[in-house]
C-alpha cells in the first residue's frame, strides 16, 4: 500500500465462518482496494468493513476517493443481475 494512502480494517468482531470461493473473493477485494488506491493520488483512506447481518456476512469497501460519475456509472453497471447500492456520490 502506498504511503499516501491508509487501509482501515473494521471487521465483524464475530469472526463468522463463511461457505465462499476464497481465492475468488481474495481477487475480488484486491481489486476493490486498488482501484481505491489508483483514484487517490495524493491522500485518502480505504475502508474495508465486514458486518454479521442475520445468518450473512457484508462485506464492503469505501473509498475516500472522488467517486465514478453518475454518467459512468450507468454505462459501468448496466448488467440487471448488479447492483450497487449509492450513498452520496460515493460507491
Amino acid at each position: 500500500c502506498p504511503a499516501h494512502v491508509e487501509i482501515v480494517k473494521e471487521l465483524a468482531r464475530e469472526n463468522p465462518t463463511v461457505n465462499i470461493d476464497t481465492d475468488e473473493m481474495t481477487q475480488a477485494v484486491r481489486n476493490l482496494v486498488k482501484n481505491g488506491i489508483e483514484v487517490m493520488p495524493e491522500r485518502g483512506k480505504v475502508f474495508v468493513r465486514t458486518e454479521v447481518v442475520g445468518d450473512m456476512v457484508r462485506l464492503d469497501v469505501e473509498d475516500t476517493g472522488p467517486g465514478i460519475p453518475k454518467e459512468t456509472l450507468e454505462k459501468i453497471f448496466d448488467n440487471q443481475k448488479v447492483r450497487i447500492y449509492q450513498v452520496g456520490d460515493k460507491i
